[in-house]
C-alpha cells in the first residue's frame, strides 16, 4: 500500500491537490457476475484481503472503516453510486463532496464516471493531499478485493498496479492476478469459490494464530450454520456441507478446524437429502412406529411449532398450509411455500426448515457416530429389542443438549429394529403420534377390519412401499430384491398375506404382518413376489409362537454344521419368555393380529398416563448390540419431564378430523393415502447463539 503513496506524492513538484485516476475496472460488472442485476450496496460485499496463511474476511465497509478511519465511511459510498447512477455507457460526472468530521474542515470533490471501453475515472480535488493520496488506495482496494478469479473455483491473489502519465496528476490503475502457490492449502479456502485475495494491504495485529479471521456471525451465514451444538463435551457448528470444530481459545478469540464436504446446499438440495432421509416416529403411549422420509417429519414439525408459539405478520396470524395432497411427496410442499413470510425481518418458511434440517441432520450424525462406538458389527444375526432415540419435542423447541433414550421393544416388533439400525434412521420418541399412514378408502374395499390402522400395544412398524423400494435400491438389489441393506438383512413374507383381499371382512383372522431377518437365520426365506408402487406394510409377528417365521420348503439336502449332516429342523421363535414376568408385555402380546381391536379414531388425543404395558426410556447411552436378549431393568426411568409428556395431538397426517372408515370400505396394505395431520403449534424459538467474538479458523 505504500508504494501507491510513492507513486504519487514522491513525483510530485508540488503537495498533490489534484488527480485523475483511471481505472480498469468497473464496480457494476463484478456486481452483475455475482448479483445478477439485483445486487446489494457495496458495503456489505464480504471480501478477502492479505495472504491464505494471515486472511481476514470482512465485509467492505468494515474494511474501510478499520484501515481508513478518516476517510474510510464517506470514500466507500463513491464506487457504489456508480450502482445507483448512470449505466456503464454513460459519461455523464456523478459529483460528490465531503467533509471531515475532525480537525479544520477538509473538503473533497470528486467526479466519477464509468467509459464505454470499461474504465472508471476520477477526478478529485481536495484541500490535504493526504485525502488524495487515500482516496487512491482505497480505489486500489476495492478494485482488488472485488474482482473474480480467472482460475475457475480457484482462488487467486489480486494487487494494484499504478502509474503516471505524460501529465504529472494523471494516473492509471490496472491489477494483476495470479494463482495461488500450489504450497498455499487451508481448510477455510472452499468456502471462497473463484474468490481473490486483495494482497498487499494490511491486517489488524494477531499473536501466533494462523488461517482466516473472520467475524462469527459472517461465518454462520456463509457456511449456512443454523445452530451451535454441544457434542462430546465441546462445542461444534454445523452447516449442511461444513462443520466447524474448535481446537484453541485465546482471550476473546477462538480458532476453529473447518471440515467442508463436497456437497453445495441450495434448499432444493437439502429437500432432496431430506426426502431421502429416513425417520421412524415411535409412538411410545401406543407402542407402534412408522418409518417415514424426513420431509414428512419436518412439515409436522413446522406446524407443531406454529401451535406452541404462533408466526405473524404485522400481528396477524400466518395461515401455514401444509397438507399434502393424495399420490404427492411432502418435497412439493416444502418448495411450493419456501418464500412465506413468517415475520416482519424477512424471517421465511425456509428458514425454519433449514433450522429444523440442521437439528435433524446434527442428530442423525450424533446417532451413528453413537452406534459405530458400540460392537456395531455384533447385531448381524442377533435380535435387537430395543430402539434408541431422541424426544420429538425436544426437538422441536430447540431444548438442547438433546439426551438420547432407549426404549425396549417387545419380541412382537418382527426385526424392523435391526433395519433402523442398520440403515442410521433417526428415531424420535413421543406419546400420541395416532394414524400416520392410513389406507385410501377408494382404492382398499377388500380389508378386514383389524387391519383398517397400524394395530396398537406389539411394537409394530408400518411404512411405504416407495420407502422400502428406495432401501432395496441403496443395498444394489433393485432388480432382484434380495437384500434391504447391505448387511444382508431380508424382508421375509412367510405365510402372511400381503397385498390380496381378505376371504372374511368381518370376520377374519388373515395375518398380514412381514418381518425382517437376516442373511444368517436358518430356514428358507419368503421374499414378496408383488410390490405395489403406492402401498404400504406393517412388520411384526402375532404374540404366539409361530411355525411359520420361515417357508417349510427346505433344501434337497439340508445344511450341515461342522463335518456332520444335520436332521431337519423345525425352526420355532419364541417371541414371549413366559418364566421372565420383568418381560411380559401384558394381555395384548398372546393375541393374533387378527385379535387385536384397531379401530381407532384419527383424532384421538392422548392421556397424560403412560399404559402400564409400556416401558419408560431410559437416559442410558448406546448399548452395544450384541446376540445377547436384552431385558429392561427392574426399575426404569420416566422417558418425560414432570411437566408433561410429549404429547403428539394430533395426527401428522392431517389437521382436519377423519371420520372412521368402516370395515367394508378401508384396506390397509394397497395404494396408500397419506393425510398429514398438522398441529397448528409451535414452540419458541430460543437462539442459544455464542457472542460474536473473532473466530480464527485453522488452516491445514
Amino acid at each position: 500500500m505504500e508504494r501507491i503513496r510513492t507513486t504519487l506524492v514522491e513525483t510530485q513538484q508540488y503537495p498533490l491537490l489534484e488527480a485523475e485516476f483511471v481505472v480498469k475496472w468497473t464496480v457494476t460488472d463484478f456486481m452483475r457476475s455475482q448479483y445478477g442485476d439485483e445486487f446489494p450496496g457495496l458495503g456489505s460485499v464480504v471480501v478477502l484481503t492479505s495472504s491464505v496463511l494471515y486472511a481476514q474476511a470482512t465485509t467492505c465497509v468494515e474494511y474501510v472503516k478499520a484501515t481508513w478511519p478518516r476517510t474510510g465511511p464517506y470514500l466507500i459510498d463513491i464506487p457504489d453510486a456508480t450502482l445507483r447512477g448512470p449505466s456503464t455507457t454513460a459519461t455523464r460526472p456523478t459529483p460528490l463532496e465531503i467533509g471531515s468530521p475532525i480537525g479544520e474542515p477538509l473538503h473533497l470533490s470528486i467526479d466519477m464516471r464509468n467509459t464505454p471501453s470499461g474504465e472508471l475515472v476520477l477526478r478529485a480535488r481536495g484541500t490535504y493531499e493526504e485525502l488524495i493520496v487515500e482516496l487512491a488506495q482505497q480505489i486500489a482496494w476495492i478494485g482488488s478485493a472485488l474482482i473474480t478469479s480467472p482460475f475457475g473455483d480457484q482462488l487467486a491473489y489480486a494487487r494494484p498496479l499504478i502509474r503516471g502519465t505524460s501529465s504529472p496528476s494523471r494516473f492509471e490503475m490496472t491489477f494483476e492476478r495470479k494463482p495461488l502457490h500450489a504450497t498455499e492449502t487451508a481448510s477455510w479456502l472452499p468456502l471462497f469459490c473463484g474468490a481473490v485475495i486483495a494482497s498487499g494491504f494490511p491486517i489488524p495485529n494477531r499473536s501466533d494464530e494462523v488461517g482466516l479471521e473472520i467475524p462469527l456471525e459472517l461465518l454462520a451465514g456463509i457456511a449456512g450454520v443454523r445452530h451451535a451444538f454441544e457434542y462430546n463435551g465441546g462445542v461444534v457448528m454445523k452447516g449442511f456441507s461444513h462443520m466447524f470444530v474448535p481446537v484453541r481459545k485465546e482471550a476473546d478469540r477462538v480458532q476453529w478446524h473447518a471440515i467442508i464436504s463436497q456437497r453445495n446446499g441450495p434448499y432444493q438440495r437439502i429437500v432432496s437429502a431430506a426426502e431421502k432421509t429416513p425417520v421412524v416416529l415411535y409412538d411410545t403411549g401406543e407402542r407402534r412406529a412408522w418409518l417415514v422420509p424426513a420431509t414428512d417429519v419436518l412439515l409436522h414439525m413446522a406446524q407443531h411449532r406454529h401451535r406452541l408459539e404462533p408466526f405473524e405478520v404485522n400481528g396477524k396470524r400466518i395461515e401455514l398450509e401444509t397438507n399434502v395432497p393424495v399420490g404427492h411427496p411432502a418435497k412439493k410442499v416444502l418448495l411450493a411455500i419456501q418464500s412465506l413470510p413468517l415475520s416482519k425481518d424477512e424471517y421465511t418458511f425456509k428458514h425454519l426448515i433449514l433450522d429444523m434440517w440442521s437439528l435433524l441432520e446434527f442428530l442423525i450424525d450424533q446417532n451413528v457416530s453413537s452406534v459405530r462406538k458400540s460392537s456395531w458389527a455384533s447385531i448381524k444375526g442377533s435380535r435387537r429389542d430395543f430402539v434408541n432415540g431422541f424426544k420429538f419435542k425436544a426437538v422441536v423447541e430447540e431444548r438442547s443438549p438433546f439426551r438420547e433414550k432407549q426404549t425396549p421393544l417387545k419380541t412382537t416388533s418382527g426385526g424392523w429394529p435391526l433395519l433402523v439400525c442398520d440403515i442410521d434412521a433417526l428415531v424420535l420418541l413421543a406419546d400420541g403420534f395416532e394414524d400416520i399412514i392410513v389406507p385410501d378408502d377408494n382404492l382398499n374395499s377388500g380389508l378386514c377390519r383389524s387391519w383398517q390402522r397400524l394395530p396398537k400395544g406389539n411394537d409394530y412398524l408400518a411404512t411405504s412401499t416407495k420407502m422400502l423400494k428406495e432401501l432395496y435400491d441403496v443395498a444394489g438389489c433393485r432388480l432382484n430384491r434380495n437384500y434391504l441393506t447391505s448387511t444382508q438383512l431380508q424382508w421375509h413374507q412367510g405365510d402372511s398375506i400381503l397385498f390380496e383381499s381378505c376371504k372374511y371382512k368381518r370376520v377374519c383372522e388373515c395375518n398380514r404382518l412381514q418381518q425382517i431377518l437376516p442373511k444368517s437365520v436358518v430356514g428358507t426365506i419368503r421374499r414378496p413376489e408383488l410390490i405395489l408402487d403406492q402401498g404400504a406394510v406393517i412388520f411384526g409377528h402375532p404374540g404366539y409362537m409361530m411355525r411359520d417365521v420361515f417357508s417349510r420348503a427346505r433344501t434337497e439336502e439340508p445344511a450341515s454344521i461342522y463335518s456332520q449332516p444335520n436332521a431337519p429342523l423345525t425352526p420355532i421363535v419364541i417371541p414371549h419368555d413366559s418364566e421372565d414376568p420383568s418381560f411380559s408385555d401384558g394381555d395384548t402380546t398372546g393375541r393374533s393380529g387378527s385379535e387385536v381391536t384397531v379401530a381407532s379414531s384419527t383424532n384421538t388425543l392422548s392421556s397424560d398416563t403412560t399404559p402400564s404395558d409400556v416401558y419408560p426410556a431410559m437416559d442410558t447411552p448406546i448399548p452395544d448390540c450384541s446376540r445377547k436378549r436384552h431385558r429392561p431393568p427392574e426399575m426404569c426411568i420416566e422417558l418425560s419431564d414432570k411437566e408433561g409428556e410429549d404429547h403428539e395431538p394430533d395426527s401428522l397426517l392431517s389437521h382436519k378430523r377423519t371420520k372412521n372408515i368402516p370395515a367394508d370400505d378401508a384396506s390397509y396394505l394397497s395404494p396408500l393415502q397419506h393425510h398429514h395431520r398438522n398441529p397448528k403449534d409451535a414452540p419458541e424459538r430460543p437462539h442459544s447463539r455464542p457472542d460474536s467474538i473473532m473466530q480464527v479458523i485453522q488452516s491445514g
